[in-house]
């Protein structure tokens, strides 16, 4: 409907909006305390939501103003419960877009917490009953009211891994231990059970429970056990367990009582594995956990060579013993807290209650500038459902049991924003979602008229971290066909902090470090299991004190696993990256030209180990059609058929966008594609490393004839502008070797980005941290670096 300059029957909307003719911007005035029936002006603010709707209806009734809309809210706290939807009415132009911002100078929060009204109502526990329960140490100090409020008892009785704040200070529920892992003792006293588990003599490398040999009949393959059918061994604590607060008998009466509200956390099925699991018995007799499924890779897999079973447990009230901890009792309502400060009728004391933020679904130029989320209890934050050209810029999200950033469609992307204390923090997908499952292959990358279609979606000058979430690694995900992941800061992880699979995505002047200090193996970017995983460019990252977890596998910056094809690394930085900067587990197609290795163990490194068991496998396959390996992570070539077809590197679009993919899956030999071949090392460079060279390990000379490996070269610190004080741009670029950017790695300052935490003060602080610690070494003293806190007090630099 074309726009004119009248009023919009029935409800007369130029009397509650505020604008020029329809040739201007509108604008609509948003407050905490705005009310629905205001007219929306800056002297009488209306709501966020019914703004939205009244906004819908104009957009459908009469299109789009010429110079767009504006929803400007003015500062405050603003209380929220449900998620805000704009639908596909929502389209507006690269002229004239349709804008939610804080106003200018102002502060705008969106909080998705609930309260308990009554706070002075928590009491000691004085039941004996519910004494009988408690930690002896603790059971004074504990306090514990009766809830009533229904939002709160539904997202307490739904989720335990929340976290509930006395007034802006955020606390998980109890755990064992207080701090750092208990170990499971690696021998079990009662075995898994088989099916599905695996059998102790059948336990190796690979070999994993519930596939095939060992399928329980009637059971989906991945199928390992539950609480209604404990597959579990039953394990003693070998290590923690004078730690325990509570006794072995509280222990097995909680459980008997509610064997759902627990979580085993830890490393304990493989050193890069993080896994969740409830316990389903405590035997107090026998001093045993009762795990309710079998591990991943056969219980003990995980022996003292390889660093033992570490884990925590979540949600035992015997183990409430230290200020902040929490445990909610569903089948009571009672709500028993160690309170970290004495509780007034003051005090707030409340639980993400918020579902999700806001999402656009399929809109079109849809700005949202400036607004803060915190307490957002499940759901995504921010969820871009296709559409395209949608930003989210300038804002922050933190302290939610949520994912912060889902990003779908085209063209859409977020700048300038703070991640931090999330279950997840981005998800940036493509037009379709690309995904490859162990069990199951998923992936769809969008296709059309024979064209690979690049998502463009984009992350850019954002800071990921984690502060007080430290069960959770970062999470960011990266997936589909061409997504831009640059200028960010990543730091402060337990493990891995990105996954990146699909092609064409381009991750550029990121720094990552500090990251990946409980687990072993994996890196600070993990990429694995896909042969058609070509045009992805790692250029320019910076990865620095990436260190050794001790005690367990090396680690890289770069990790590229299982075969993972077809990746080009390009003048990355990489100081003090545990074992290895970039680490390929016997990928073909792979390209390094011009990066930095300092200070490490080995800089580049490709195995081909693994070339020989794969071929044998695919041969089994093609054999056998019952074949173990059938479908499988060990079924590579058949996996990558289901991505491209069968032999879909010989056809459109991939034979044409990817030649060297062709090239290399049509040399279907022994010492073919399942070989590292057909890989480019060339001009990297070296300093102050235990191998000062690219290092390929157990090539055949006929996979080594189809490599090219030139050029290492030496470097020394006087190359550098200034090393000692991780000023690493290059004094004098050596010979053939383009520039590194290094002054424009990670954040910026920008009309987004208004403030940003002092580079050299951070670098230089972490580097006096671990000085004279070698990043790669096994048995390294236990150092933890709390860089969250680090960057969060340091000075910072402005944008005025």
């Amino acid at each position: 409907m074309k726009i004119t300059n009248r009023c919009i029957a029935p409800i007369s909307l130029a009397a509650f909006f505020l604008f020029s003719p329809w040739t201007q911007a509108l604008e609509i005035f948003v407050s905490p305390t705005g009310k629905k029936e205001a007219a929306g002006t800056a002297a009488n603010p209306t709501t966020l939501r019914d703004a939205i709707a009244k906004t819908s209806q104009i957009l459908k009734e009469s299109g789009l103003p010429e110079k767009g809309l504006t929803i400007t809210l003015q500062s405050g706290i603003y209380p929220y419960t449900e998620p805000f939807i704009l639908n596909e009415e929502f389209k507006g132009t690269a002229q004239a877009p349709i804008t939610i911002r804080a106003e200018a100078g102002g502060e705008v929060t969106f909080d998705g917490r609930a309260d308990i009204s009554h706070p002075e109502d928590f009491r000691p526990v004085t039941d004996p009953e519910e004494r009988k329960r408690l930690a002896p140490k603790a059971a004074d100090q504990i306090r514990v009211i009766t809830l009533s409020d229904p939002a709160l008892i539904h997202r307490l009785s739904e989720k335990m891994m929340l976290s509930l704040n006395y007034d802006d200070l955020g606390f998980l529920p109890a755990v064992f231990p207080n701090k750092g892992y208990a170990k499971l003792a690696t021998t079990p006293v009662s075995e898994e059970i088989s099916p599905p588990g695996v059998p102790r003599s059948a336990m190796n490398y690979g070999v994993r429970a519930a596939h095939k040999p060992y399928i329980e009949p009637g059971r989906q393959q991945g199928w390992m056990g539950s609480l209604a059918e404990p597959r579990g061994a039953q394990a003693a604590i070998e290590i923690g367990e004078e730690s325990m607060a509570g006794s072995w008998l509280q222990w097995e009466y909680e459980l008997k009582r509610d064997n759902t509200r627990n979580a085993m956390v830890g490393f304990y099925e493989a050193v890069w594995k993080l896994s969740s699991i409830p316990v389903y018995a405590v035997n107090a007799h026998r001093k045993t956990l009762h795990l309710s499924r079998t591990f991943a890779y056969g219980f003990g897999w995980l022996n003292k060579d390889r660093g033992g079973q570490p884990f925590r447990i979540f949600g035992l009230l015997p183990e409430l013993d230290q200020p902040g901890e929490w445990f909610f009792d569903p089948k009571t309502r009672r709500l028993f807290v160690y309170p970290p400060k004495r509780i007034t009728a003051d005090s707030k004391i409340g639980l993400p209650v918020a579902s999700g933020f806001i999402t656009l679904n399929h809109t079109e130029h849809v700005r949202i500038l400036g607004l803060n989320v915190r307490h957002a209890g499940a759901g995504t934050v921010y969820h871009l459902n296709g559409g395209q050209h949608n930003l989210i810029a300038g804002c922050t999200i933190h302290s939610s049991t949520a994912r912060g950033l889902s990003i779908r469609g085209r063209h859409n992307g977020v700048s300038g924003c703070d991640l931090y204390d999330l279950d997840a923090h981005v998800s940036l997908n493509g037009l379709q979602t690309a995904h490859i499952s162990t069990y199951e292959n998923t992936d769809s990358r969008s296709v059309e008229n024979g064209q690979l279609i690049p998502g463009g979606n984009y992350v850019i000058n954002c800071h990921f971290y984690q502060k007080k979430f430290v069960h959770e690694k970062i999470n960011i995900s990266i997936s589909g066909v061409g997504q831009i992941f640059k200028n960010n800061l990543v730091h402060n992880s337990i493990g891995q902090a990105m996954m990146v699979r699909g092609n064409d995505h381009r991750i550029e002047r990121n720094e990552f470090f500090n990251i990946g200090y409980e687990e072993g193996d994996g890196g600070a970017i993990y990429s694995g299991n896909d042969l058609t995983g070509y045009g992805t460019v790692y250029r320019h990252n910076f990865f620095h004190h990436l260190m050794r977890t001790p005690g367990k596998h090396g680690r890289a910056g770069i990790h590229l696993d299982d075969f993972q094809s077809g990746a080009t690394c390009i003048g990355n930085i990489f100081y003090k990256s545990c074992t290895m900067g970039i680490y390929m587990n016997g990928g073909a197609g792979n390209t390094l030209i011009g990066n930095v290795f300092l200070e490490g163990h080995t800089g580049a490194f490709n195995r081909g180990n693994w070339g020989r068991k794969a071929y044998m496998q695919y041969l089994d396959i093609q054999q056998n059609p019952s074949s173990k390996y059938a479908g499988i992570k060990e079924d590579y070539v058949g996996r990558a058929e289901k991505v491209v077809g069968k032999q879909g590197w010989n056809k459109s679009p991939w034979v044409e966008k990817y030649p060297l993919f062709q090239k290399v899956m049509n040399d279907d030999g022994e010492y073919g594609r399942l070989w590292p071949i057909y890989c480019t090392f060339k001009n990297n460079m070296y300093y102050g490393n235990v191998k000062n060279e690219t290092v390929l390990a157990a090539y055949p000379d006929s996979v080594r004839k189809k490599t090219i490996l030139e050029n290492d070269i030496q470097l020394v610190p006087s190359d550098f502008v200034d090393y000692e004080n991780l000023n690493l741009a290059f004094a004098t670029c050596p010979q053939g070797i383009d520039p590194i950017p290094f002054s424009s790695i990670g954040l910026y300052l920008d009309e987004y980005r208004l403030s940003m935490p002092n580079k050299n003060h951070y670098r230089m602080a972490v580097k006096s941290f671990f000085s004279g610690d070698r990043s790669y070494e096994k048995n390294r003293p236990v150092k933890q670096f709390d860089s969250a806190t680090l960057i969060e007090t340091g000075p910072r630099e402005v944008n005025r």
